[in-house]
């Protein structure tokens, strides 16, 4: 059962990643996946990605200051969480 719902929140989370060039429905799904783990700090990396995509750059550091503190055992999603939160700092008025 738990396997089959980390496989699951993994599905979610490769499905935002496939559909991030449309961030509708790529935040769509990974706020599905965040219902189910909303420990998983990809899905906020995914989400908050999309939104600075979509220039809402206040919505974006908000979810990947969120996701930062998930990310302390997952090395790449963290380095890429404070990559991202550089980028979105820097075009912050």
């Amino acid at each position: 059962m738990v396997e089959t719902f980390i496989w699951c929140v993994g599905c979610f989370v490769a499905a935002g990643w496939l559909r991030a060039s449309d961030g509708s429905c790529s935040n769509a799904v990974a706020e599905r996946a965040m219902r189910i783990n909303h420990t998983e700090p990809e899905i906020y990396l995914v989400m908050a990605s999309n939104y600075f995509s979509s220039a809402q750059l206040h919505m974006a550091e908000q979810l990947a200051t969120q996701g930062l503190p998930l990310a302390s055992n997952n090395y790449s999603v963290r380095r890429s969480l404070q990559q991202l939160l550089l980028e979105i700092r820097t075009k912050l008025p």
